[in-house]
């Protein structure tokens, strides 16, 4: 997502984002957004744009610095991740034995 307005959705389902632009040197991006929808932050050390609103959101804990893409991948809770996908796939499974389930009744009554 790259314009203001558009990823509510996202922030409202996840608990940590990292914001663009921050780990070379063009700014970063706005972080009010995730900010405004409880969404911690990771994000690079090139925030010249926002410089005041992140020291602001590192002081309530709401955002995280980081060097490199690297630290940026060991920030990520891929344990949360492979737990949400385990539950994604289960009720996945679920909503296809209760949809053959019905198309199972329909074609028998059919006959």
């Amino acid at each position: 997502m790259d314009t203001y307005g558009e990823s509510k959705k996202f922030y409202e389902i996840t608990k940590t984002v990292f914001l663009g632009g921050s780990l070379i040197n063009h700014g970063g991006q706005n972080p009010l957004e995730a900010a405004r929808y409880g969404t911690k932050i990771i994000h690079g050390k090139y925030i010249n744009n926002f410089e005041d609103i992140y020291l602001y959101l590192k002081k309530l804990k709401f955002s995280k610095s980081i060097d490199s893409h690297q630290q940026l991948a060991s920030s990520i809770n891929f344990g949360l991740l492979n737990k949400k996908k385990s539950d994604i796939n289960k009720l996945g499974g679920k909503i296809f034995k209760k949809t053959t389930d019905e198309l199972d009744k329909l074609i028998n009554n059919a006959n």
